[in-house]
C-alpha cells in the first residue's frame, strides 16, 4: 500500500504572538528598492512652485494597491493647493513646512503625521533653511 502525503502550509507561527502567512509562489517575499536609484528632480506636486525631488516606491508592482512615496521640497518649494481625490497620509520626515487644508493653516515639523481626507483641498510649503522631506501613502484607485 502506497501513501502521499501532501502539506498544504498557509500560516506558520514562529513565536508565540507572531504568525505569518506563507506568500504564494507567484509572489515575490519581498522587495527592495533605493531611493537612489528612484529619485527624480521636478517641480513642486500639483503644480506647486520651486524644486522638488520625488522617490515612487514599487510602481512596478501590479498588484500592490498602496502608493509610497518619498518627496523633498527644497527650499523655497511647495505642493500645489489641490483637491484629494482620495484619503493620504503624510509623514514628515525633516524640515519644517506650513499645511493647508481648506484654507486652514498650521505648522508641520518631524515626526508629525497628518491625515488628508478625500473630497478636501491642502497643500504644502517648505519654510525655513531646511529641506522639508516627507513620506506620503495612499491607496491607488
Amino acid at each position: 500500500m502506497k501513501f502521499t502525503i501532501v502539506i498544504l502550509l498557509t500560516l506558520v507561527t514562529i513565536s508565540p504572538g507572531t504568525v505569518y502567512q506563507a506568500v504564494p509562489d507567484t509572489m515575490k517575499a519581498y522587495i527592495v528598492e533605493n531611493d537612489s536609484t528612484l529619485a527624480t528632480r521636478g517641480k513642486g506636486p500639483h503644480g506647486g512652485k520651486g524644486n522638488a525631488t520625488a522617490s515612487v516606491f514599487f510602481r512596478s508592482v501590479q498588484d500592490l494597491g498602496l502608493s509610497f512615496q518619498k518627496h523633498v521640497l527644497h527650499v523655497g518649494a511647495e505642493v500645489g493647493y489641490h483637491k484629494q481625490t482620495r484619503d493620504e497620509v503624510y509623514y514628515i520626515v525633516s524640515g519644517t513646512g506650513i499645511m493647508v487644508v481648506n484654507g486652514t493653516s498650521f505648522s508641520v515639523k518631524p515626526g508629525d503625521a497628518i491625515l488628508t481626507r478625500k473630497g478636501n483641498y491642502h497643500g504644502m510649503q517648505q519654510v525655513g533653511t531646511e529641506d522639508l522631506v516627507f513620506i506620503v501613502a495612499y491607496p491607488k484607485n
